[in-house]
């Protein structure tokens, strides 16, 4: 129908754009009118009170907008592509009980009816142009809801529904059209096509019909996909007719499918289950019935009769105690090889003639489940060889005459009633902020069906992967979590779920670095025979951080300095303050001798001042050091910086704790997210690496304990404890 809706989305275009002039009166015709009951339109323009009036009103192709109300009356549209559409489905209401007289009578081509409710009278709508489209329309207490008829073409019908519809659609005399999602709810035919009519019947859902779908009098159909409850006779063919019926569902109703006087069908991949009968194929008739599935059944799933034939194969057939699985009387006959036929007792009466239980070619029969013979290869022919899939002893089966080549498992696997898997999980325990692994391998499919996995590692109802194939999963908690994880395997129809209580551990932070230093500013300053340079080094752990130089230059001392800012002397890494004086290369004075003394004052950061100082040879290069053990006197009384590194795999809360050692103590928390703290369980995946800085003086130059203990939010903690010797 595509084509269809470009070329008339086309014929709307042009009218918009040329003018259009009405037969009454001379009036221009409009590209879009509108209809209200009360006369209002809501304030839009033109507005008429009937529909009849805005179909006299607006042009070929153009939209008559039918606001809420209720028409009583009978509307004849005469022009084509014209769109009658109606605000609300529910709230659009054309109403009558004339008998024999449509609510719309649809005489020209193209003509689209949308989102309204024809109520009560015998016909709803009439089409008698090609290529009418219903939709959305609701058809209630109607004898007739849709009929095309005398060689109407392209009628489609669609989304709508027919409740307390006698006849839902009629489609008759040559002609064709398209019933797709649809619903038939109560009445007595669903869907008619007769007399050399075509039909597409497709995603319907129909309940409580005495017929679901008659096609008659030469007719041709496809019925696809469609759903039926509680029908009496679901399809019907009648009167030399064809087609297919594939992908259904018949439930609770009398019969399946019949094809009857002359008809020939094609009956696949259906579903009948909680009916009194299958398929009937009845009155010189003929079938071709493959890859079914018919269940719970009370009578025959399958009759043929009456000068008819069947080839049947690859059905999945459920029989009733003390029924057969064919009934064939009066018929021409019947082929049937490789189905299924789960049967509750012994079968004692079956037909051996006019059936052949067996393809005559192939020589394979069906799967019964009673059949208890083997396939040894103790026979003669094809019953010599062994492991072929066919039973070599106790044919034929059940009895003579019948099904000489008997097929010892199903030939398709849907015929065998599914079983539900069994799930398992293993795993080796956990801690926060690390990868912990699952197994599900240990589940299991009684039928050997493949499975699939899926994981919710709260078991708070919400899965946390999509089904795989592999049964392995991996999981990080950023928290120490007590609780279940829920594993669930799938066979693609049944699914079962196991759960494991899991413990994760919490992990306590580490302290990763402890340093102990003063800063402070380095000035050197040199006096004595000039042009001679002394070089300033601030090193830790024998590696230099920082240096500066000074040449000796006439004149004051103090006008000639080097800085070095905010130097650390660090007293657990070895910091060293070390002087280099190297005359050999400095320019001749004529003196070689005498002395060159330097000073290096330190300002720290109370800004108090100490003096070191160390005088050099004039003649010899040297270098003088003050070790830390030379430092660490002069630090008493000064402010020293206590930093601690943590860090803790779980998303942790920190909190750490000093003791100086002398009675001074300090405290500080580090939240995890920097708001505020840590929930539980912890959503998130936040590992922290967290610095801890505290400023402290030591009245007193002795040694003293220092100790540092960080602690997570979950009571792990670790500590570190070391003298600082002053």
């Amino acid at each position: 129908m595509r084509p269809l809706l470009v070329f008339r989305s086309f014929i709307v275009v042009l009218t918009l754009g040329v003018a259009s002039w009405g037969l009454q009166g001379g009036a221009r015709a409009l590209a879009h009118v509108h209809v209200d009951d009360d006369g209002l339109c809501e304030g839009d323009s033109p507005c008429y009170r009937t529909i009849q009036e805005g179909v006299g009103a607006v042009a070929s192709g153009g939209i008559i907008d039918v606001h809420e109300g209720t028409y009583p009356e009978k509307v004849r549209i005469d022009k084509p592509f014209i769109q009658l559409v109606g605000r609300s489905r529910d709230s659009v209401v054309l109403t009558g009980t004339t008998y024999g007289s449509p609510r719309l009578e649809l005489v020209a081509d193209g003509i689209l009816v949308e989102t309204m409710t024809i109520r009560g009278g015998f016909f709803g709508i009439r089409a008698y142009g090609k290529f009418a489209t219903v939709a959305g329309v609701a058809f209630v207490d109607v004898h007739q809801g849709v009929s095309a008829e005398r060689s109407v073409l392209g009628l489609v019908v669609r989304d709508s529904l027919f409740r307390n519809a006698s006849h839902g659609i009629w489609v008759s005399r040559g002609s064709a059209g398209t019933v797709r999602g649809n619903v038939f709810v109560g009445g007595e035919e669903a869907v008619n096509t007769v007399y050399d009519s075509t039909v597409m019947i497709e995603g319907n859902v129909v309940e409580g019909y005495a017929t679901g779908f008659r096609i008659d009098f030469r007719s041709k159909a496809v019925i696809a996909r469609n759903t039926l409850r509680f029908v009496h006779e679901g399809v019907i063919f009648g009167s030399l007719s064809t087609g297919t019926v594939t992908g259904n569902s018949f439930t609770g109703g009398y019969r399946g499918v019949v094809v009857s006087y002359g008809s020939n069908a094609t009956i696949e991949e259906n579903v009948v289950e909680m009916s009194d009968r299958g398929f009937g194929v009845i009155y010189d008739s003929g079938a071709t019935i493959r890859r079914n599935t018919l269940s719970g059944l009370s009578s025959s799933p399958l009759d043929v009769a009456f000068g008819s034939w069947v080839e049947a194969s690859n059905n999945c057939i459920h029989v009733a105690a003390s029924r057969r699985p064919i009934e064939v009387f009066f018929a021409k006959g019947a082929l049937v090889y490789r189905n299924t036929l789960l049967l509750t007792l012994p079968q004692a009466r079956l037909d051996a003639a006019g059936i052949n239980w067996y393809h005559p070619i192939l020589l394979e029969g069906n799967f019964w489940s009673d059949f208890a013979g083997a396939d040894d290869g103790g026979g003669v022919g094809k019953h010599s060889i062994a492991g072929d899939g066919v039973g070599d002893t106790r044919v034929p089966h059940p009895g003579a005459g019948l099904d000489l080549y008997p097929l010892m498992t199903p030939p398709d696997r849907r015929c065998v009633q599914n079983r539900p898997p069994t799930a398992q999980i293993s795993w080796a325990g956990g801690e926060e902020g690390t990868v912990t692994a699952f197994d599900a391998s240990a589940s299991s499919d009684p039928d050997g069906d493949r499975l699939t996995y899926r994981w919710d590692f709260e078991s708070d109802g919400v899965w946390d992967t999509a089904y795989s194939p592999g049964p392995a999963a991996t999981h990080v908690w950023g928290d120490d979590y007590e609780g279940l994880v829920t594993a669930e395997v799938s066979d693609g129809t049944y699914t079962a779920t196991a759960t494991a209580a899991v413990v994760i551990g919490n992990v306590a932070p580490t302290l990763d670095d402890l340093e102990v230093y003063a800063t402070a500013d380095l000035v050197l300053r040199v006096a004595g025979e000039k042009f001679h340079d002394v070089c300033l080094t601030l090193a830790t752990a024998g590696r230099p951080e920082t240096r500066a130089c000074v040449i000796r230059t006439p004149g004051s001392p103090d006008r000639w300095t080097a800085t070095l800012f905010g130097g650390r002397l660090h007293l657990l890494r070895d910091t060293a303050i070390i002087l280099t004086y190297t005359p050999d290369n400095d320019p001749v004075n004529g003196q070689r001798n005498g002395a060159t003394p330097a000073w290096v004052d330190l300002t720290f950061a109370d800004g108090s001042v100490t003096r070191l100082q160390h005088t050099f040879n004039v003649r010899h290069p040297d270098t003088w050091t003050w070790t830390v053990d030379d430092l660490s006197p002069l630090l008493v009384g000064r402010p020293l910086t206590f930093e601690v590194s943590a860090s803790d795999p779980g998303s942790d809360d920190l909190i750490v704790e000093f003791d100086f050692g002398d009675g001074g103590s300090f405290t500080a928390t580090v939240f995890n997210d920097g708001l505020g703290p840590d929930l539980y369980p912890t959503p998130s995946v936040n590992p922290i690496i967290a610095v801890f800085s505290a400023t402290h003086a030591y009245a007193a130059g002795r040694a003293f304990t220092f100790t540092a203990m960080v602690e997570d939010d979950d009571g792990g903690s670790s500590s570190d404890r070391l003298t600082i010797a002053l």
